[in-house]
């Protein structure tokens, strides 16, 4: 493993930058756009572009040896480009954050988030490498799946008897399109049934009740529904519904099955896994629970609290509940597989995990050369068979962790109906923590929090990096990436009209203001006048009487 010493501060910037980022950092006192990047540098974005790539050039190093990279990184910028830079501005992210209001949301997404926020000093640095690159954007018409009738007729016929599927079956069709509406899909089949009839759909349609049995996994898929908590106004059965959903989508559009070569046992884990994937949560976040000293918090050690917590109550359905066994008549060797996946992929979920998948997805992306799809089959050609499995279980971490997060890369209608009910579950408990005098966590304060400021950090912070590197791997999904920037057009503009009416409030305040103060003084100077005036008045007065007297 390198370390911060001779080898490393003999490495130039040249060694780091391309000719087009070099010829924009030398030109950076003259606010040059960088063609490749579409933005001006100044003093702070230096620094900040610097602070990108020791970590991208070096992430393999221990967390502690970064703070001195962060230095040697300054001292690059002095030696090579004469520029000098004090060193205080390493350390001026507060100031930033408070002069960027944009910034400081995005920041705060990734405080939340970010696997080094563990480490004070180190994360205060870490957490500016935000991905700058602008979204790429495949130009290409809505893909269509392949095989689409052949999928919609091959639903299991004794679950088409059951009166829910048989209702239902038109109305299912549409599952298959990124535009599915998972809200309408529920006034349609009612609350009780949206999980079941959506999960007992996808695996009807990919053949994954040649597995396990479908007589068990009906029961099964009503106990998980029916354990969600559906006061929250987020994190419930719908939303797990609609993961399913969007998994399928991508399992078709993204080409899973054969790029990433999935077997049955590979979706079955998958799709079991959204499905359980927020089973009991109670609408707090795992540092809620931490802070409040919650059992659940207790019981798993402060680790991942939710997920360990979920995937153990989805277990506890299987082999507690009667009749959802879905396993029972699964080979050994298959299950123990199944349950390893499951396990990982609802743990994937915590959302602590971000950045490791992010690196994860970056190191393939350069190691093959991967760019829209081309070379990853590349990944597994020389892993032996443990490997595979690993690999294979990084992928489906990944894949889930994506669609947990891919509100804002669906059609705003139901983009914006998950981002209310998401901010409003925080708000509850922002208003708990107050209740509980608790420091309000970052999201929360419905007082100070604006939901479209508040997306566009999510989006900039964590969304974009990484369905923007997903869609290189799979380019079939690129969908979500022109979905993702219209609905932030759209959140964008909602924060500018806000600011410019708060603008002209604020113009129209001070211009009344200036107005009351203009005309405060000219009644003073009347006042005074006339005082004055009647001062002489009374001089004269007494004057005129005294040389009468005399």
């Amino acid at each position: 493993m390198p370390k911060f010493g001779d080898s490393l501060t003999k490495i130039s910037l040249k060694d780091l930058l391309n000719e087009q980022e070099l010829i924009s950092l030398k030109n950076y006192k003259q606010f040059k756009t960088a063609s490749e990047e579409g933005y001006n540098y100044e003093k702070d974005e230096l620094i900040i572009k610097l602070i990108d790539l020791v970590i991208d050039k070096f992430k393999e190093m221990k967390e502690t040896t970064l703070v001195k990279c962060f230095q040697w990184a300054q001292k690059m910028i002095q030696e090579n480009l004469e520029i000098k830079i004090d060193s205080s501005a390493f350390k001026n992210l507060e100031k930033m954050k408070e002069k960027k209001p944009n910034l400081k949301i995005k920041l705060g997404w990734l405080e939340e988030y970010s696997l080094l926020n563990k480490e004070g000093e180190i994360y205060k640095l870490t957490k500016k490498a935000i991905h700058r690159s602008a979204i790429n954007i495949f130009k290409s018409k809505e893909p269509k799946p392949k095989v689409t009738q052949q999928r919609r007729n091959s639903l299991n016929p004794e679950l088409l008897k059951s009166g829910i599927m048989l209702r239902i079956k038109e109305n299912l069709v549409d599952l298959e399109s990124p535009k599915f509406n998972i809200f309408k899909l529920e006034e349609k089949v009612g609350r009780d049934n949206i999980l079941p009839v959506t999960s007992m759909y996808v695996f009807s349609s990919l053949g994954l009740f040649s597995i396990i049995d479908s007589t068990k996994f009906e029961p099964f898929i009503f106990q998980v529904a029916s354990g969600y908590h559906r006061q929250n106004p987020y994190h419930t059965d719908l939303h797990a519904a609609d993961m399913v959903q969007s998994l399928f989508v991508y399992s078709m559009f993204g080409n899973l099955q054969k790029v990433l070569d999935f077997t049955n046992i590979d979706l079955i884990s998958l799709f079991i896994s959204a499905a359980i994937h927020d089973l009991g949560h109670p609408g707090y976040t795992n540092n809620f629970l931490i802070n409040t000293k919650n059992e659940i918090a207790i019981k798993y050690n402060d680790q991942s609290v939710l997920e360990n917590y979920h995937v153990s109550e989805g277990f506890k359905i299987i082999f507690k509940k009667a009749g959802c066994n879905i396993f029972e008549n699964m080979p050994n060797d298959n299950y123990k597989i199944c349950r390893k996946r499951i396990i990982n992929c609802v743990l994937a979920t915590d959302m602590t995990l971000h950045g490791k998948e992010i690196q994860f997805l970056k190191s393939k992306l350069q190691a093959y050369s991967i760019k829209s799809g081309e070379n990853v089959e590349k990944i597994f050609e020389s892993a032996d068979p443990v490997m595979n499995f690993n690999l294979k279980q990084e992928f489906l971490n990944i894949i889930i962790h994506t669609a947990d997060v891919s509100n804002p890369t669906k059609p705003f209608e139901i983009y914006q109906q998950w981002a209310n009910r998401c901010i409003e579950e925080f708000f509850k408990q922002g208003d708990m923590e107050k209740k509980l005098n608790l420091p309000v966590s970052f999201n929360c304060d419905r007082d100070t929090v604006s939901l479209p400021q508040s997306q566009l950090g999510f989006i900039d912070a964590i969304v974009s990096p990484l369905f923007s590197i997903v869609c290189e791997f799979f380019p079939g999904m690129s969908f979500t990436l022109e979905n993702m920037k219209k609905n932030r057009e759209i959140y964008e503009k909602e924060v500018e009209d806000k600011d410019k009416k708060k603008n002209e409030i604020k113009e129209d305040k001070e211009k009344e203001d200036k107005e009351k103060e203009d005309k405060e003084k000219e009644d003073r100077e009347k006042e005074d006048k006339e005082k004055e005036d009647s001062d002489k008045d009374d001089k004269s007065n007494s004057n005129s009487n005294s040389d009468k007297e005399n």
